[in-house]
């Protein structure tokens, strides 16, 4: 995870130039892989938070791996750029809804977070009671602050 994300600094800061001078235009590979891969990496980052409970990962895995979409986006797909305002509108939904599913457990048992839903049955999707929201929050609140990140720091460098 740390080469990845060095490699991805890497990569953005890279780019920054002497003003006046433009950036090198993507190559044709990765171009395509931008436009291909990005939903398969959403996929997979969704994937891996929605299922963090039965298997390793959770919602700060996945949203990093949702953010990596993003990053191959910036640097890949030349035109095409994320809405700051649908980034914070994800981020502060998430931190919400986070919020809310504490204070449920507080309302309903107590203390913050306490599981309010069924159990279900093990080694099913819905077998952990309220840890899948929770970590769909985490993986959306994580993966736009990330992305945010990136692209603030792509904007840096233009």
């Amino acid at each position: 995870m740390l080469f990845i994300a060095a490699m991805g600094l890497g990569a953005v800061l890279h780019g920054r130039r002497p003003s006046g001078e433009s950036r090198e235009k993507p190559s044709l590979i990765l171009t395509t892989g931008c436009r291909f891969l990005f939903p398969l990496i959403i996929v997979f980052g969704a994937y891996v938070f929605l299922h963090g409970h039965l298997t390793p990962g959770g919602g700060f895995q996945g949203g990093v791996i949702v953010a990596s979409a993003f990053l191959l986006t910036y640097l890949g797909c030349a035109g095409r750029r994320i809405h700051k305002a649908t980034l914070s509108a994800v981020e502060s939904l998430a931190g919400l809804a986070f919020v809310a599913a504490g204070l449920a457990g507080l309302a309903v048992g107590g203390y913050f977070l306490m599981n309010v839903l069924p159990k279900g049955t093990v080694n099913t999707l819905f077998s952990a009671g309220i840890i899948p929201v929770i970590y769909i929050a985490i993986g959306l609140k994580v993966g736009a602050e990330l992305a945010g990140i990136v692209g603030n720091m792509m904007e840096i460098t233009e």
